[in-house]
């Protein structure tokens, strides 16, 4: 089978807190095989950018988006605030279309 153009997938991981203390988990357990193909920031967090993707080590790295697991990076507000969903699946639409994925 050949794939000829990429398509965003959304999953759902559940609510976990990332960090690199003891009672975190350091990223989540599904992205364990791509792992390696994004950055950390110095305190052991994975870097999100503002629109929620992970920073890439490498440009060749398809876009990766995270929505929730980002309080490191967005603030305590960004903690299971379903509020937050609709302003999320915007800021990560755009971001998608930033990367021409959408």
């Amino acid at each position: 089978m050949v794939v000829d153009r990429a398509y965003p997938v959304g999953l759902a991981t559940g609510f976990r807190v990332l960090g690199p203390n003891p009672h975190q988990e350091p990223y989540p357990a599904l992205l364990g095989g791509v792992i390696g193909r994004f950055r950390f920031d110095f305190d052991g967090y994975v870097t999100v950018e503002p629109d929620y993707r992970l920073r890439p080590h490498a440009d060749s790295a398809p876009p990766l988006f995270l929505s929730g697991l980002c309080e490191s990076s967005h603030g305590i507000g960004d903690a299971g605030s379903f509020s937050l969903l609709p302003l999320r699946a915007v800021t990560i639409l755009g971001g998608l279309r930033k990367q021409g994925t959408a």
